[in-house]
């Protein structure tokens, strides 16, 4: 017997599909100008760490969105000054020496991201090791993909997941990131 979709599910199924994010079809890849890089996380090529919202200001939060070519508008959001197995601050690519990545005033596990004036000292100072996690310096806090968060929908593009700093721990796929690889680096 062939089981025939009630309206209710298919009014459900029309509902997700059409408030889903649309998913990149490939990997970006494209060198960026200057010396900005994709951070990604671990399993998900085609997502980049990124300034929410659109815009460089003060405060902004920074999540996990879908990489953008070098060419599109809001790539500069996602591009940022890091190499791995070094240690200091994550200034945003276009804006070096004002905006750095922060996990804001004593943070904690939960603690959300954001952007803030370079040279807040240790909440923007960050150890990039050569286990590819991001450790926020004199703490035992990572940067990390929070557990369940999902799809947030806002303009101009989807957060696909959102960033937290937490405690560090071993085989811990959401607190590993890596440089977005270019061919030529």
């Amino acid at each position: 017997m062939v089981a025939i979709p009630t309206l209710l599910s298919l009014l459900l199924t029309s509902t997700f599909i059409a408030s889903a994010p649309s998913p990149a079809t490939t990997e970006v890849q494209d060198p960026p100008p200057g010396n900005g890089r994709r951070i990604r996380p671990y399993g998900r090529p085609d997502l980049c760490v990124m300034v929410g919202n659109g815009y460089a200001a003060y405060g902004t939060a920074v999540n996990i969105a879908y990489c953008q070519s070098s060419e599109a508008t809001w790539a500069p959001l996602q591009l940022w000054n890091v190499t791995n197995d070094s240690s200091g601050p994550i200034p945003l690519q276009s804006k070096i020496g004002d905006m750095c990545l922060s996990a804001g005033d004593n943070p904690v596990s939960g603690s959300s991201l954001t952007i803030d004036h370079c040279g807040n000292g240790q909440k923007q100072t960050w150890n990039y090791s050569a286990q590819n996690k991001i450790q926020l310096d004199s703490t035992d806090l990572c940067l990390d993909v929070k557990e369940g968060s999902g799809p947030i929908n806002q303009n101009p593009y989807v957060i696909v997941k959102e960033l937290q700093v937490w405690e560090c721990t071993d085989d811990n796929n959401n607190q590993i990131f890596f440089e977005l690889p270019y061919p030529n680096t």
